[in-house]
């Protein structure tokens, strides 16, 4: 029957970036779990999925249209894959000889030509359905999408299918066969039509992986020039700028959201936190943010905005309530040479209309408000404004978002915006 997420678990999991519809349905096909890497959205429909990469959505398109997927082991990193997709469909009982039982929907038959028919043929029927019950119960082989793929609108992919890293399947396509890497298939049934880049552009692609690397390997990296890009790409990883992707990995189950980490060196995942669906707990860390000395002085505070400038969820419609006193800490810190930004996941359009209203958007400079992973936009930003990390201080009240920044942008200041001490520093 399957089971969904409470409003509880659905908040639960935002704090750590994964976004879950009310309507999306887990626990079919005999799987009592998901679990799912930050950041990732989830649409409606049934979610018969071992694992979600990081990055990816299953919503792309009409949130409206539903989606089913049954009997798929993974889905990798930056995936997007349209709505309304049919994935994990069983495969037609096709053979050699038919396996299809002749007795099927005549057992009560009164013509006289079916009659004879299961009388004469009693053995060799008996012997069909035998074959017929051994194929439907051998379980099909999951499904598996690479990373780096886009699965268009409407599109079909039978069991046991394999889609390589790095391809598209076009709208409306029926995937019968296993999809090459970075190959762009269309049709019913799919069909390879083009690759996506020349061989050599794909044999590069496929040995630097950067999606390992969540979002830091592409770091100044133009794809209007593929050449140049696997360079920039290249350059990234040897140089140590872009760091193997470590997030939080969401385990939903019926009534419950644990965080988890994976261990490499146990090759297990560990708790981070968890929740009940009757308990709202908030998600805490494994390890504690370092301290800062009471002494320090930053060049630049870098602000988050929901539950930490103002009270309230700003994409949530919450009625907002600004922190008054951080208000004018960042007025006054401006007048003594103390710059502020902002590194919110946020729509900006709404989040600089609530800033006008509450009269601080021009205290700001350069607004980082996107739905983007937190740590690579406060480096740029931090690049951008030409300072030392250990001048910037970044403040947030989640824990996910503070160890990303920790980890990105080593000797930055990081505090939790619910710390009792935090509004002491300043």
């Amino acid at each position: 029957m399957g089971f969904s997420a409470s409003e509880e678990m659905r908040k639960f999991c935002r704090g750590f970036d994964v976004d879950i519809d009310p309507e999306a349905l887990f626990g079919c096909d005999g799987r009592i779990e998901l679990l799912v890497e930050a950041p990732a959205s989830l649409g409606p429909g049934m979610h018969g999925i071992d694992l979600v990469g990081g990055f990816s959505s299953l919503i792309a398109g009409d949130p409206q249209k539903r989606s089913s997927y049954r009997n798929v082991h993974l889905v990798g990193r930056f995936c997007s894959i349209a709505a309304g997709v049919q994935i994990g469909l069983p495969e037609h009982l096709v053979a050699e000889r038919p396996v299809h039982s002749p007795g099927s929907g005549i057992s009560h038959s009164r013509v006289p030509e079916t009659t004879h028919l299961q009388i004469s043929n009693c053995p060799v029927i008996e012997q069909v359905n035998d074959e017929y019950q051994r194929v439907i119960s051998d379980p099909p082989s999951p499904v598996r999408i690479g990373d780096d793929v886009r699965i268009g609108e409407g599109v079909s992919i039978r069991s046991g299918v394999v889609v390589g890293d790095g391809a598209i399947i076009e709208d409306g396509s029926s995937v019968h066969e296993d999809v090459p890497p970075y190959a762009i298939v269309a049709g019913v049934p799919a069909k390879v039509v083009s690759y996506r880049f020349e061989p050599d552009i794909v044999a590069d692609l496929l040995e630097l992986k950067w999606w390992a690397y969540g979002s830091s390997a592409l770091e100044s990296v133009d794809f209007t020039d593929m050449p140049a890009a696997m360079r920039r790409i290249r350059h990234n990883i040897q140089t140590g700028f872009a760091r193997p992707y470590d997030a939080p990995i969401l385990r939903i189950r019926d009534g419950s959201v644990e965080a988890m980490r994976y261990d490499r060196e146990t090759n297990c995942l560990a708790e981070l936190s968890s929740m009940a669906c009757d308990v709202g707990v908030r998600p805490n860390t494994v390890q504690p943010l370092p301290a800062i000395d009471p002494a320090f002085r930053p060049k630049m505070i870098i602000w988050d905005l929901d539950d930490t400038l103002w009270q309230g969820c700003l994409a949530e419609n919450d009625d907002l309530v600004l922190n008054e006193r951080r208000a004018g800490f960042i007025v006054a810190l401006n007048s003594h040479g103390v710059v502020s930004a902002i590194c919110s996941k946020n729509d900006l359009e709404p989040a600089q209309r609530t800033l006008e209203q509450f009269g601080l958007w021009d205290a700001f400079v350069f607004p980082r408000i996107a739905f983007v992973p937190k740590g690579a936009a406060v480096r740029q930003l931090i690049t951008d404004m030409q300072l030392q990390p250990s001048h910037v201080l970044f403040i947030d009240d989640n824990p996910h978002n503070l160890h990303e920044v920790a980890d990105a942008v080593p000797n930055i200041h990081v505090v939790d915006a619910r710390a009792p001490g935090c509004d002491e520093l300043l």
